[in-house]
């Protein structure tokens, strides 16, 4: 069986990769690439800097034990990477603590957004808006304006955890922002890279590592 993987999806996982990573794509080089083993062997092969055995899972999970101690009633001797986020972030004050959070380590997390089905409402009142303007023009748009100022606030406050333990949100995020989280080290872990790279791929896709070489683009 053959996985494919949405073409607008690609486009943004690479853009966020070559953001992490600090590379760029260049001409037709993607025109050549239709497996996941390819895509991970360009990806590997555009990053010049030198390689070592530095974990950057671990330091960024040290530093959020950090930040955890010195901001948290939450027992950090009791923090594994199977800790569930809501346990460290609980609802009340969520997006405050999440945004220190992001403070302290230096770039944003992406790590809250708004109630999936107030987001499903919002989308069919717009659609109500559009097919009214064919027969009520004022109705359709005090329903397009009424779901426009609801997706606004939906996202300005919307404090539901896009992650569900440590482990998730921190093989995301340091695949997204790898040379930042290596703090100006000119080196990078080539072997944890690739790594990230098949997580990632597994969660995006919903495979098994051995179903990864069935991925097509």
């Amino acid at each position: 069986m053959v996985l494919e993987l949405e073409e607008n999806t690609m486009e943004e996982e690479l853009y966020l990769i070559e953001k992490g990573l600090n590379i760029k794509f260049e001409g037709n080089e993607l025109s050549d690439t239709h497996t996941f083993d390819d895509l991970t062997n360009l990806i590997i092969s555009k990053i010049q800097l030198e390689n070592d055995s530095v974990c950057t899972s671990s330091r960024m999970f040290y530093k959020l034990k950090r930040f955890i101690s010195a901001t948290s009633t939450f027992d950090v001797k009791q923090l594994t990477p199977d800790t569930k986020l809501k346990d460290i972030f609980p609802s009340k004050k969520r997006k405050r603590r999440v945004k220190a959070l992001e403070h302290y380590l230096g770039f944003k997390l992406d790590l809250l957004a708004p109630n999936h089905i107030l987001l499903i409402f919002l989308r069919a009142l717009f659609i109500v808006g559009v097919l009214n303007l064919f027969s009520s023009v004022i109705v359709g748009l005090i329903a397009m304006t009424l779901a426009a100022l609801g997706f606004y606030l939906a996202f300005a406050f919307g404090k539901t955890l896009c992650y569900d333990t440590v482990r998730n949100l921190i093989e995301d995020q340091v695949l997204y922002n790898y040379l930042k989280m290596r703090e100006g080290e000119q080196t990078v872990n080539r072997k944890e890279i690739e790594n990230l790279l098949n997580k990632h791929y597994c969660g995006i896709m919903c495979v098994d590592k051995s179903e990864l070489s069935q991925i097509r683009f």
